[in-house]
């Protein structure tokens, strides 16, 4: 390649080539090169040009334009109309960090689509509870002054929380155990041909 030649198995003579290699890498391989742990003389021949993006936790105002973009995207492919995202859910989206950078963010684009319905505004229960840690939950609807959490709201409803004493990876379990019932009895209702508040 640094020749510009390649020789196909099975030819005697090389081949004129013009083509250019174009890696990515999240690594530092200056520091690899150091350690031992990359090719020295690999790196030079791939180091021409270098550019540097910055991850995804570094560039965070350009996280709602992505979502949107993404939310299109998979909504047009998986069938969902009319999606909308929700400030809450979108603060905690660009609240993460997002070690995963862009490929992340995607697939979880991705799965809130899945999870919603046609018309649905996209809120905190379509996210996936690592997205809502601790760090995230700071500043989302439902913590009073004490920090205690009294009312959740999401997309599915209104859900009641009991939480002094417990720790937020409790409340969120307590909260994604009512998420699971509530949407196992509008299922059931559905089943049976009830209405969900049918006595």
């Amino acid at each position: 390649m640094q020749e510009g030649e390649v020789q196909p198995l099975g030819e005697k003579a090389p081949k004129t080539v013009d083509v250019r290699i174009i890696a990515a890498t999240n690594m530092n391989l200056e520091e690899k090169v150091r350690q031992g742990l990359f090719r020295e003389d690999l790196y030079y021949r791939l180091n021409v040009i270098r550019l540097y993006v910055p991850p995804l936790r570094e560039r965070r105002s350009e996280i709602p334009e992505l979502v949107h973009y993404f939310l299109d995207t998979y909504s047009q492919r998986f069938g969902r109309k009319n999606l909308t995202i929700s400030p809450e859910a979108m603060s905690l989206l660009i609240a993460y960090d997002w070690q995963g950078n862009i490929r992340q963010l995607i697939n979880e684009v991705q799965r809130m689509v899945a999870r919603a319905e046609s018309g649905d505004r996209i809120g905190p229960g379509h996210i996936s509870a690592e997205i809502r840690s601790a760090e995230n939950l700071a500043g989302v609807e439902g913590k009073d002054g004490s920090g205690n959490v009294q009312l959740i709201e999401l997309s599915e409803g209104t859900f009641n929380i009991q939480t002094q004493g417990k720790s937020l990876e409790q409340v969120v379990s307590s909260l994604e155990i009512q998420l699971i019932n509530d949407s196992l009895e509008r299922q059931k209702t559905i089943f049976h041909g009830l209405p969900k508040n049918s006595d």
